[in-house]
């Protein structure tokens, strides 16, 4: 090992130089230590979806679509203080669509009540008026 500043040999694990007292860097500190590769859990709430968010006040495992951002960084329903809907987001989109379907139903049964009415009786044939004859001719 030697001096960053002057190449003087150093000792193994000597902070400075003995030749010029320059500091030397930590060479444990400035490599790395090997990690591991994090691992997915699946979500406590859905069972299939491997996940590697976790709560950050209960660090228990939970997928995007549970999470939710607060102040404080991605928290559970329970950590943060809401409550879920009752009905899973698959019924309550089904039934948007049903009423989305319903309401396009009404709009068209509406738009053709209204057309019908909207039309006016033909107005009678009138024969033209032929012009006057003068006389003298």
């Amino acid at each position: 090992m030697e001096c960053i500043a002057c190449r003087a040999p150093l000792a193994s694990g000597s902070r400075f130089c003995n030749a010029c007292g320059a500091r030397q860097p930590d060479l444990a500190a400035a490599s790395p230590a090997p990690t591991q590769a994090p691992v997915a859990t699946p979500c406590m709430r859905h069972a299939g979806r491997p996940t590697l968010l976790r709560c950050g006040r209960c660090l228990t495992p939970y997928c995007h679509d549970c999470l939710t951002h607060t102040a404080a960084g991605l928290r559970c329903d329970t950590c943060a203080g809401i409550r879920r809907p009752i009905l899973p987001p698959r019924w309550s989109r089904r039934f948007s669509r049903l009423r989305t379907a319903i309401i396009l139903v009404a709009i068209v049964l509406a738009l053709m009540f209204f057309r019908s009415f909207s039309r006016v009786a033909p107005r009678a044939q009138v024969a033209p008026i032929p012009p006057p004859i003068v006389q003298g001719r």
